[in-house]
């Protein structure tokens, strides 16, 4: 006999999704019956198909995953004949249907900046493969490290970066940004002046 299982949703054997966007998946399986009294079993594997686990009560054509961590979950299906589904000898597997949960990008963006009017305001963030960055004064850019040159008080305020993992999970992360007025000095004309003399600087 031969086993074939997938998932319900694409008929593959293989679905990608977000921590935050999971749902259920329906795998199904079809066989070629070449035993008399046919018996199934679902197992899980989560470490790379190194090992696997009986799913208790998972004794159908068919098994609905609620898995929702992150993490890498392979799903087949054992066929024996009768209590022959026990022997590792006497029954075969499917090929494994994998469900892969991945986690959202951990962003580290620098929390709050205080650059003086004329200078220049440098964000950070790190953590993802693509970004893009938003604030005041439509202000906008898709690199991790944008500079903002010759700030101004109207460049004060919230900027948010979104956060796009290889994966595709998006998490987000903000940086407030408080412009401080630039100090003007102003110093008095060099003076001659005799040793033991003071001078008033100003």
């Amino acid at each position: 006999p031969k086993i074939d299982a997938r998932l319900a949703i694409n008929n593959q054997t293989f679905v990608g999704a977000c921590v935050y966007n999971t749902q259920p998946h329906l795998m199904q399986a079809t066989y070629t019956n070449g035993y008399a009294n046919p018996q199934f079993q679902w197992q899980l594997s989560t470490d790379g198909g190194q090992t696997w686990s009986n799913i208790p009560g998972a004794i159908t054509t068919s098994y609905l995953s609620n898995v929702t961590l992150p993490g890498t979950y392979q799903y087949r299906l054992l066929i024996g004949d009768g209590p022959n589904i026990n022997n590792p000898v006497c029954r075969i597997a499917s090929k494994p249907v994998v469900i892969q949960i991945n986690d959202i990008p951990k962003i580290d963006a620098i929390d709050s900046l205080f650059p003086c009017t004329g200078t220049t305001a440098n964000l950070i963030a790190s953590g993802g493969g693509q970004y893009l960055w938003n604030g005041p004064n439509g202000f906008t850019a898709n690199i991790a490290n944008p500079s903002i040159p010759n700030i101004d008080y109207i460049q004060a305020g919230m900027y948010e970066v979104r956060v796009t993992s290889d994966s595709g999970c998006i998490n987000r992360d903000t940086t407030r940004m408080l412009v401080r007025p630039a100090v003007n000095m102003a110093v008095s004309a060099d003076q001659a002046i005799c040793e033991g003399n003071s001078v008033q600087l100003s």
